[in-house]
């Protein structure tokens, strides 16, 4: 190939990434010189958990850790005799398959992703999941192989999605059923519940969150408020400010919300969203006054989204609020009604 091998950066123990212990970026680039020296055909994988930012916000360190390295005994247990495995860099891993073409790279890119979407070791909250980038040899030189592999990574990350069901084509029947249902009392749910699915799922995004992640989220913002059913219409629609007593029926919503959900089998997080869409970060919210990270993130998320929902639409009791003020109502309330992080992050994702 007449390439020089460039100088590697020196590791604790050579040719070994000293967390996961899996080859490190120096053993695969050497690696993938020799397979270009030999002249077989190979392909080129980059695999990343796409949902990494969020471990490192709601983990320590150290749990953190836990997860790339079970991340990469994962991928040790799914590759064949002759594969190589490594740690490309941060939580990013590189894989060599001798004698895959393009067609068999993509087969095993599927049964990965399928595996991993059900390892008993999932974490409910925080599952994980993977963008992947691969190039198939020979294109020319391994500085091409490599280019064109992170450029098809980059290219997926860039990809935007639209929400699960608001995307091409009609809504569920299921979906289209709830927003009738909740419609027919009051046609403020309908306008509500898609904007809170919208904004949620651009905070999603911008917390690079996996499909599976993004999908539970836009399932709990639909299905939030359906405990709203139980609620009379005489107390929805009150012209003035709601009676003490009104807001104790209506603080009673969630936990109709998610027992709802739990019998529609939604699963866990969505469950726990919820239940728990109304709790504040400094404990002061309901059904169960959680505070800080006792709410779960998806929680955290609908509070935000709802929240900058009803601030815009009009109610019977109040005049909605223009962009700008609502923007300064949601930042007045970081460290109070919300988690102060999530409320810069909702700041990007709308602006």
């Amino acid at each position: 190939m007449g390439e020089n091998i460039p100088i590697f950066e020196k590791n604790q123990l050579p040719g070994i990434d000293y967390l996961t212990g899996v080859a490190d970026r120096n053993m695969l680039h050497r690696q993938v010189y020799a397979l270009l020296r030999e002249g077989a055909p190979f392909s080129f994988l980059l695999v990343d958990i796409e949902n990494f930012a969020l471990f490192n916000q709601e983990l320590d360190p150290l749990q953190a850790d836990q997860v790339l390295k079970r991340f990469a005994a994962f991928l040790q247990q799914n590759i064949t005799s002759g594969m190589k495995l490594g740690r490309w860099q941060g939580n990013c891993f590189a894989l060599l398959l001798p004698g895959q073409n393009r067609k068999q790279c993509e087969d095993f890119t599927h049964q990965l992703i399928a595996r991993l979407a059900h390892a008993p070791w999932q974490i409910a909250e925080l599952p994980i999941g993977i963008h992947t980038g691969f190039s198939c040899c020979p294109p020319g030189n391994a500085a091409t192989l490599i280019a064109q592999a992170e450029s098809a990574l980059s290219e997926e990350k860039r990809q935007k999605k639209q929400p699960a069901w608001l995307g091409q084509g009609h809504p569920s029947l299921q979906n289209q059923l709830l927003l009738s249902f909740l419609t027919t009392r009051d046609s403020y749910y309908q306008k509500f519940i898609l904007k809170t699915i919208e904004t949620a799922h651009k905070m999603g995004q911008a917390l690079e969150m996996s499909d599976m992640m993004l999908k539970n989220l836009e399932t709990a913002a639909l299905w939030q408020d359906t405990g709203m059913v139980e609620i009379p219409a005489s107390i929805l629609l009150h012209p003035g400010p709601l009676p003490e007593k009104y807001w104790q029926v209506i603080n009673r919503h969630p936990i109709h919300s998610s027992s709802v959900a739990a019998k529609m089998e939604l699963g866990e997080s969505v469950v726990q969203a919820i239940l728990h869409h109304h709790e504040k970060w400094d404990g002061s919210g309901y059904p169960h006054h959680l505070q800080g990270t006792e709410i779960p993130l998806l929680a955290r998320i609908l509070q935000i989204a709802g929240s900058w929902s009803a601030m815009q639409l009009p109610r019977p009791y109040r005049k909605q609020l223009s962009h700008s003020a609502a923007l300064e109502e949601i930042y007045a309330g970081r460290n109070k009604a919300f988690d102060p992080h999530l409320v810069s992050i909702f700041r990007k994702a709308i602006l």
